[in-house]
């Protein structure tokens, strides 16, 4: 086999998260993109990287996976009152862990080696000029798709919850 030859979504295009090839360190990668930013961030490039790490398919649907993005991206009179009050959002991650329901119900449907769902959990600290930092409390759910099914991580989709918490019902 060349050098050239990769799998699906083999190509590590993302400068936020490509190249990656371990689930964890991808999906913390994939929550700090999308949970930290200031007033100077540019969220149409950021989304539009996250983009260029979908999964191909069978993996992943880019255009749902842009639906995730711009539902948790700031817009709007949001993204205009934090630009005008200069508010920064750190992240600090506390669990980036596999989900034990989504693996249940990947296995259950036999999923590739390598397709993972991990719940993100941690703490946004927003600060805002002239007031107190305020702690919320973030939790997330990545959909994944890494090596042996791809040859980088790629990315499937985001959502604003514990995988079981937005999904258990479906």
């Amino acid at each position: 086999m060349s050098s050239s030859a990769l799998l699906p979504g083999g190509r590590p295009d993302s400068t936020l998260v490509g190249g990656q090839t371990d689930h964890l360190v991808f999906a913390r990668l994939v929550a700090q993109a999308l949970l930290a930013y200031d007033p100077s961030t540019d969220f149409t490039a950021r989304n539009q990287d996250l983009l260029n790490a979908a999964a191909p398919a069978p993996y992943g649907d880019e255009a749902r996976l842009a639906q995730d993005l711009t539902a948790l991206t700031p817009s709007g009179p949001a993204l205009d009152s934090m630009r005008k009050n200069r508010t920064t959002v750190t992240l600090d991650l506390t669990d980036v862990e596999v989900s034990v329901w989504a693996a249940n119900r990947l296995a259950g449907i036999g999923a590739s080696p390598g397709v993972y769902g991990i719940d993100v959990t941690g703490q946004q600290t927003i600060t805002t000029k002239g007031g107190p930092p305020t702690a919320v409390p973030v939790a997330l759910g990545i959909t994944v798709a890494c090596p042996p099914a791809t040859t980088f991580c790629t990315l499937d989709g985001v959502l604003p919850a514990h995988l079981q918490d937005a999904l258990g019902s479906k």
